[in-house]
């Protein structure tokens, strides 16, 4: 058993041919089998016995195609129908469309033949579901031929119909389709990919684009879109989305809100200035700040004077601020060479509870004395609730905490509840490496010193 595929086309235009009549006639035994090409100008004959068959193909105004052959088991046979040799003049259009270097038939084109020189006849129709359309029974003449559909560029033909062979002229539009043009934008704050823009998009295809950096003190807030760009998530920074027309895409960026602003303002001094003299506004709250002081040839930094109270350098030129207030800073310089090197550890209570100092001699109330960088310990009990170094939370919920004593510094020990307390430091004086502890109790002071030190009170006046 063998079968048979027919393919049936116009000769001209190498459009399928939809409803053409085929027959098989076998010249053995004399049956016959018959089918009518479908939408692609296919007929399909199956199981047919080997034998030698006629075939008959035939479709009004086109010539009858006959063919004879012998089947043994699969043949396919391409039948070109040619227009049917009458005087019947017209213009048979084939349309595609193209795409990113892609060719395909494109259907539902509205096509529009005029002839020159006034446009008379003027007629108009539109390709059916294979892309093309026939107008027959037109007059001679040269005809301007223009192709339209909604997304693709117009194009435009020229045909010259006579009646000299054949009469019906064929011609193939190529229509390419028009991108959508995407715009993206920004407000200040951040970067984008791609950068702020327009861009060709082919219909049908994705479009990207991502918050690829935020700048400091701004945030990413949202998308705002319009035109034929719809998206799901307004704040995700990356956006992926198939257009349906021109549209815009905007990533709005806002300044983060600092908080309380305040001026720190660093005054002249003999002898001296610093790295940050002047009037300094508008600085956020929290910001922590450096100022070192740059003392004169034959001078050295004796002492900063920060809102009315005297801060000792103590063998530094800089001081560390945290600022949570308006500040004015002047440093003291003096003549002479700085007398040393030593640093200093202050002590702050905040709540109930006692502070154990691991090392350093102690001069005076709630302060330690160091003339080398070494780690100190810090053991409260309770557990602290938080640790701070020169006002910056270092620590939260521990009872131990341990500083490198490099520098002079101020460490605050927070303990759940109560008030500011007045300190009370026992023990006297001791060398590097005995234990001191810093007692307060709610209501009033409790001495307490370490176990090699015998137990005395400074008592501070009230």
């Amino acid at each position: 058993m063998g079968d048979v595929t027919i393919i049936v086309i116009d000769s001209l235009t190498n459009a399928p041919i939809y409803g053409a009549y085929c027959s098989l006639l076998n010249l053995g035994d004399g049956s016959m089998v018959e089918e009518y090409t479908s939408t692609t100008g296919i007929a399909y004959f199956l199981e047919l016995w080997p034998s030698q068959y006629q075939l008959h193909v035939k479709k009004d105004g086109y010539s009858d195609y006959y063919q004879t052959f012998g089947l043994g088991t699969y043949m396919e046979i391409p039948v070109p129908l040619n227009v049917a040799q009458y005087e019947r003049l017209g213009i048979a259009v084939h349309t595609y469309g193209r795409k990113g270097g892609i060719t395909a038939v494109l259907p539902d084109v509205e096509v529009r033949i005029a002839r020159r020189p006034n446009f008379q006849p003027m007629i108009t129709d539109k390709t059916n579901s294979l892309g093309y359309v026939v107008f027959m029974d037109i007059p001679s003449g040269d005809y301007d031929v223009s192709a339209t559909k909604v997304g693709y560029e117009q194009e435009w033909g020229f045909v010259a119909v006579t009646e000299n062979l054949p009469f019906v002229k064929g011609i193939a539009m190529y229509l390419d389709i028009i991108p959508y043009e995407i715009t993206v934008e920004q407000t200040t704050g951040g970067t984008l990919a791609p950068v702020p823009g327009t861009y060709p998009v082919i219909p049908g295809n994705q479009f990207e684009v991502q918050v690829t950096q935020v700048a400091s003190s701004y945030y990413f807030d949202h998308w705002e879109v319009s035109g034929g760009i719809s998206i799901s998530d307004q704040t995700a920074l990356l956006q992926r989305f198939t257009p349906t027309d021109n549209g815009r895409i905007k990533a709005c960026f806002l300044k983060e809100d600092p908080g309380p602003l305040y001026t720190v303002t660093v005054l002249a001094s003999t002898g001296g200035h610093t790295d940050w003299d002047g009037t300094h506004p508008n600085i956020p709250s929290g910001t922590v700040k450096k100022i070192t002081a740059v003392p004169d040839s034959g001078y050295f930094t004796k002492e900063w004077t920060v809102n009315g109270a005297v801060r000792p350098a103590e063998g530094s030129n800089s001081i560390e601020i945290t600022v949570d207030r308006d500040y004015t800073i002047k440093p003291t310089f003096e003549k002479g060479s700085d007398p040393g090197t030593s640093r200093y550890l202050t002590v702050e209570i905040k709540g109930t509870g006692t502070v154990k100092v691991s090392s350093g001699t102690i001069v005076g109330e709630n302060r330690y004395e160091y003339t080398s960088s070494v780690n100190v310990t810090l053991t409260a009990n309770p557990v602290a609730k938080a640790w701070y170094v020169n006002n910056v939370l270092k620590k939260e919920n521990s009872p131990t905490f341990t500083v490198l004593m490099d520098r002079s510094l101020t460490v605050t020990v927070e303990f759940e509840g109560g008030i500011d307390p007045k300190l009370l430091i026992a023990g006297a004086a001791t060398a590097i490496g005995l234990g001191m502890i810093v007692a307060y109790s709610a209501g009033k002071r409790r001495p307490s010193a370490p176990a090699a030190a015998p137990a005395r009170t400074r008592r501070r006046k009230e």
